[in-house]
């Protein structure tokens, strides 16, 4: 316990915004400090930042973009981007790295 108003999660308030999320900084901090996140590196880990995205009931490109940001892995990014049949969306995204068009050699 101890019920204190004033504590604050390190880059938080930064990090909403720069994605455009500033109206959600009040939340997203009592959301943290609930969680006993006292830095946004805290979200880094497992899939906070899929959760506070949706505890913030945000749409989902600004998820995608929430976790992006927290720069979770890239697999949490694609989880939170993918339609409910989860992994089958992450497929052609993955292909797409591999053999995307190089740069330099495109000859028309």
């Amino acid at each position: 316990g101890g019920g204190g108003g004033g504590e604050s999660v390190k880059g938080l308030s930064d990090l909403l915004s720069s994605i455009n999320l500033g109206n959600q900084i009040e939340a997203a901090r009592s959301w943290c400090i609930e969680m006993g996140a006292d830095d946004v590196a805290d979200l880094k880990e497992e899939d906070y930042a899929e959760r506070l995205a949706a505890a913030l009931e945000l749409r989902e490109i600004r998820a995608n973009k929430l976790v992006k940001a927290l720069g979770a892995s890239e697999r949490a990014a694609a989880r939170a981007a993918a339609a409910p049949q989860g992994f089958r969306a992450v497929g052609p995204f993955v292909r797409l790295r591999g053999r995307s068009v190089r740069p330099g050699r495109a000859s028309l």
